[in-house]
């Protein structure tokens, strides 16, 4: 699991870097934090896409762990992002002064997001509301990303190379993370 891990992180590092700094207009000096922070966020949809296919398999143990790692990436993106978080960074998400609607949004359901993913790694072994909390997750997430990025979706001109927006790539992986969490599990041996 480590090793697929890391080949995640490592794919989406690459594709950030390729987008950004080869293709797109920033400099190598925003790499460790703000770059960083694009792979990460993209790593930990990508992880609950994994938690989800585990579910398909029918392997609770496989949820917990992709689940958990979903929520560490989740949690250091949130970190970074606070850190980061000014219209220097995301000028899309604020207005004169304060955020816009879609800053607003962004925020809100990330928050959300995140409590989902903390209540996961709390409630993985406790079947009852398992369950709602993945589709909730995976919700919060989508909304997340559409909150940030839907007009740069939108504005595929505006596309560095014609490489797709890390916020739409990662609302995909969402959205096949929810249709994987709605799908039936396969029973486990027990």
């Amino acid at each position: 699991m480590i090793g697929k891990m890391a080949a995640t992180f490592l794919c989406a590092a690459i594709y950030t870097a390729v987008r950004y700094i080869l293709f797109g207009d920033v400099e190598v000096t925003h790499l460790p934090a703000f770059l960083m922070n694009k792979s990460v966020a993209m790593t930990a949809v990508i992880f609950l896409c994994f938690a989800g296919l585990a579910h398909r398999r029918g392997d609770s143990d496989g949820v917990a762990r992709w689940g958990t790692a979903a929520w560490c990436a989740a949690l250091l993106h949130t970190l970074l992002s606070l850190s980061l978080l000014g219209d220097a960074y995301y000028p899309k998400l604020f207005g004169e002064e304060l955020m816009n609607l879609s800053g607003e949004l962004t925020v809100l359901f990330g928050a959300l997001a995140m409590c989902c993913f903390w209540l996961l790694a709390r409630l993985h072994r406790e079947r009852s509301h398992l369950r709602a909390m993945q589709v909730l997750a995976c919700v919060c997430v989508a909304a997340h990303l559409v909150g940030m990025g839907i007009l740069g979706w939108l504005n595929v001109g505006g596309w560095h190379s014609g490489l797709p927006p890390i916020s739409l790539i990662s609302f995909l992986f969402a959205v096949l993370a929810l249709v994987l969490f709605l799908g039936e599990g396969r029973k486990e041996p027990g």
